[in-house]
């Protein structure tokens, strides 16, 4: 497996536990932006007219700009979601012993050594094991070319 893959993988998996509420966040502060109405304010007669037929409107410029940022971040909300529940369903198709290797040097962040004695395996088999247990839910996280 190429080592940004795998380097990928790892971010997203040591990035788990928090992703649930980075969504759940995001959605908070989409629904907040939807509901913010700042623009809407008397007209201020201090500017200067402009002499060509341009037409700029300071409510319509941050409607305009404010739905561009709303489609921005329902796009980053799917995605982040996607991978969520990409990574959640890869788990499916690991047995116990590579869920719990994955729970303590991912979600717990367990050291090396540490996972070594929780999980009964040599220190100098636990990269080979994490590399396997990779190599098995990459095709299923990554099954597109997408970012």
């Amino acid at each position: 497996m190429k080592k940004d893959l795998i380097k990928k993988i790892e971010g997203i998996l040591y990035n788990y536990k928090t992703s649930l509420v980075e969504i759940n966040n995001l959605k908070i502060d989409l629904e907040m932006m939807k509901e913010e109405y700042r623009g809407i304010t008397s007209i201020n007669y201090g500017e200067k007219s402009s002499p060509t037929n341009k037409f700029n409107s300071s409510v319509e410029n941050e409607v305009i700009k404010r739905e561009e940022m709303i489609v921005q971040l329902e796009n980053n909300i799917r995605y982040k979601d996607a991978m969520y529940r990409k990574v959640t369903n890869s788990f499916d198709i690991l047995d116990e012993r590579e869920y719990r290797f994955i729970k303590e040097f991912y979600f717990e962040k367990c050291s090396y050594m540490r996972v070594s004695e929780i999980m009964n395996m040599s220190y100098s088999y636990v990269y080979d094991y994490k590399m396997a247990v990779l190599n098995k839910i990459s095709p299923l996280i990554f099954t597109s070319n997408l970012p």
